[in-house]
């Protein structure tokens, strides 16, 4: 739609253009015919208007330059001296021996008539109208008529080439001759000018533009015909970009439909595609990299959390099936019962554990927020601790600044007990935690510094994984699920913080929490 609006407007400019300059060469032609009766009806003298008509009939060609001297060098025309003026013999009237651009006229010896001094009779009888106008040079249509109207609107002079039906006299005082020199008109296949003449006569000269208006309409299906070309070219050359544009997004959505659960690690080919494209294409890449992760781990969450789940329930069905299986004293039965409701504690725990992070992955905006001091929080979870860091024979020391930050204070709790409570457990005997809490003009920084074991540095990296334990065996002596550090990381990005972890295998471990 762009290309063919372009193309119009093109094509009507270029049109018009054309169309202008052709009726303004015939319009030329005519009013030059209209000067040169204007000036035989004022008296000028005959040769002139016959020179004027003569080049009006072979246009002058280019002139050609004078012969170089022998030296090759030009020099200027001589100049006649100043008391001598130069006389052009005047040849007699003879239309026939006069030859195209050649002017001899004697410039001094025109003399103009008082023409208003004479008598209408004498007036008229003292014209020298041509009878016609020659035919332009290399043309083969009519050449120009004319017809000059008296005062009285009777006909003062016609040419003999003049049409039967005569055009219409414009009025001296008609509107347009009021704002404009001369009026052009068109009448049927005829364009006419119509110019003032001397004593109130009216001058019209025209001449048939058939052939005119034959070429614009050739000219016209020329151009209609180059226009269409050139918008048929657009049309198959536009197509063909658009495919040659469209064949990677193709190739691309292509892929992306083959695509599904099972083949996520597919990945698009960007060797044979554009900046633009590729820049997408890598973004889309990027894209799937992301969901093929996240699958990978949803799967792997879904099977630890079955396999979490699956210990207890094993563990109680096989205390029931025990106790069931013969008749048991009472103590039997509570000790059955006991183990029973350990494993429904950890399912619960283990389910809880999971809800609270399905909340905060759905809705991380969702908690509450309102202004904590974070020192408060951290002083109660050290007392509620302290009970089972003398059971492990680990000492707690603390270097607390008050800080206040906006949050929900429920689960900046359970991040530090969280925190705490696994530098106690993989701590040694004898060993110490070192909580410190510094506050700076813009940030806050947690740190929770143990003597224990330590991580390896390949562990690190997974550390924060759920379900992901450093040693199986003694996390589920411990009591561990492998969720306590997915869940502080959890609630840290719901709070717009970051946690961090150092560790040296045998050294101990600190945890660095940012808001």
């Amino acid at each position: 739609m762009i290309l063919l609006l372009v193309i119009l407007g093109f094509g009507s400019l270029l049109r018009w253009q054309m169309h202008r300059l052709q009726w303004e060469h015939v319009e030329t032609e005519l009013l030059a015919c209209a000067r040169i009766l204007e000036g035989s009806l004022r008296g000028v003298s005959k040769a002139l208007i016959e020179s004027l008509s003569q080049d009006l009939g072979f246009p002058p060609g280019p002139l050609k330059p004078p012969p170089r001297p022998a030296d090759g060098k030009r020099r200027p025309p001589p100049r006649p001296p100043m008391d001598q003026t130069p006389k052009l013999h005047v040849p007699p009237d003879n239309s026939q021996s006069r030859k195209p651009n050649e002017t001899s006229i004697d410039w001094q010896n025109i003399q103009e008539p008082d023409l208003d001094a004479q008598t209408e009779e004498k007036w008229e009888s003292s014209l020298r109208l041509p009878k016609s106008f020659p035919t332009p040079g290399g043309r083969t249509e009519e050449a120009a008529y004319f017809v000059i109207w008296r005062e009285d609107t009777t006909i003062l002079s016609e040419s003999s080439n003049a049409p039967q039906v005569k055009p219409n006299r414009i009025e001296v005082n008609d509107i347009r001759f009021l704002r404009e020199r001369y009026v052009i008109q068109q009448r049927n296949q005829y364009r006419e000018v119509f110019v003032r003449g001397p004593r109130d006569t009216m001058i019209c000269v025209g001449r048939d533009v058939i052939e005119e208006e034959r070429r614009a309409q050739r000219r016209d299906l020329v151009l209609f015909l180059s226009g269409g070309g050139v918008f048929l070219l657009g049309l198959i050359g536009s197509w063909w970009l658009s495919r040659s544009a469209t064949k990677p997004i193709e190739l691309m959505a292509t892929t992306a439909a083959a695509i599904g659960p099972r083949t996520l690690q597919k990945r698009m080919d960007l060797s044979h595609v554009g900046t633009e494209l590729a820049q997408l294409g890598t973004v889309l890449n990027s894209m799937l990299e992301r969901l093929d992760v996240s699958f990978r781990q949803q799967q792997q969450f879904t099977a630890d959390a079955s396999h979490e789940l699956r210990t207890p329930l094993t563990v109680m069905l096989t205390a029931t099936e025990l106790a069931l299986s013969r008749e048991r004293s009472p103590d039997e039965y509570r000790e059955n019962l006991e183990v029973c409701q350990r494993s429904a504690i950890r399912m619960r725990q283990l389910v809880e554990s999971l809800l609270f992070l399905a909340r905060l992955d759905s809705q991380p905006e969702s908690i509450e927020k309102q202004s904590c001091e974070l020192k408060k929080i951290v002083n109660e979870t050290v007392l509620q601790l302290q009970i089972l860091a003398e059971k492990r024979n680990v000492s707690l020391t603390t270097d607390l600044e008050s800080a206040t930050i906006l949050g929900d204070a429920l689960q900046l709790a359970r991040l530090v007990t969280n925190l705490v409570q696994n530098a106690i457990d993989y701590n040694r005997p004898g060993g110490s935690v070192r909580i410190e809490l510094k506050h700076s003009e813009n940030r806050i920084e947690l740190r929770v510094i143990d003597t224990g074991i330590g991580i390896a540095s390949s562990d690190v990296p997974k550390l924060f994984d759920r379900f992901y334990r450093v040693d199986q065996a003694r996390s589920r002596q411990i009591g561990g699920t492998g969720l306590g550090l997915a869940i502080c990381r959890s609630i840290v990005e719901a709070h717009h913080g970051t946690i961090d972890v150092e560790s040296t295998l045998g050294e101990g471990t600190t945890f660095v929490v940012r808001f």
